[in-house]
């Protein structure tokens, strides 16, 4: 049986089991040893961060992301590409932060309460 043959056989065989899945894009905000990272995605990114005295709500893009954020982390941010939006709210605590903007127009607001 030639290699093409097969293929043609594997497609059908295969043909009513697998599904095509939609679109996905990697979005990221994750705790990983001393440090709360962000990171967005080359196209236009609108990123909010709530961060309380031991917890983190990080929305990418519509897809929200909680974690446990403890005292003495170091927050750091890589927009990426794109006309990113980040708006960062610290309620109640301080954090020591680092912004990477990437390209294109970037909008940072940050608001200490």
């Amino acid at each position: 049986m030639k290699i093409h043959q097969r293929q043609s056989l594997l497609r059908r065989a295969t043909a009513g089991v697998i599904e095509r899945l939609e679109q996905r894009r990697l979005l990221d905000a994750t705790v990983d040893g001393q440090t709360f990272g962000i990171r967005g995605t080359a196209a236009d990114d609108v990123i909010t961060v709530t961060l309380n005295e031991t917890a983190a709500a990080v929305v990418i893009n519509g897809v929200t992301t909680n974690l446990v954020v403890d005292p003495g982390l170091r927050m750091r941010v890589f927009l990426d590409a794109g006309d990113d939006q980040l708006s960062v709210d610290l309620i109640g605590r301080s954090i020591p932060a680092t912004l990477y903007g990437g390209g294109g127009d970037d909008s940072i607001d940050f608001l200490a309460l």
